[in-house]
């Protein structure tokens, strides 16, 4: 609706509204997360980084269709992680 100058009438209405619409109904998707979360990080696996290679693992399982047992990383990829563990390894043996 609108007033006879043509602006909303119920301006804060509509935005309620529509904050209200984009409410999620159920809080699954995050369960899945958590879900993958405990299935990864077990007893087995206690120091996988939360911010590292735990963060890496679900990147990898959540971006893609296919099983993360699939998953083929491009040349790319794999030269730059066998960079990144060049150098972490370097920083940490010259202690």
């Amino acid at each position: 609706m609108k007033t006879p100058d043509h602006t909303p009438r119920f301006l804060m209405l509509a935005k309620v509204a529509m904050l209200a619409l984009v409410i999620p109904h159920s809080n699954a998707e995050e369960e899945r997360v958590f879900s993958m979360v405990r299935k990864n990080k077990t007893s087995f696996r206690p120091s996988l980084d939360p911010k590292g290679t735990l963060s890496s693992i679900l990147t990898i399982k959540l971006g893609h269709d296919k099983p993360s047992h699939q998953f083929e990383p491009t040349k790319e990829v794999l030269k730059k992680a066998k960079s990144a563990t060049w150098n972490y390894n370097r920083g940490h043996t010259s202690q």
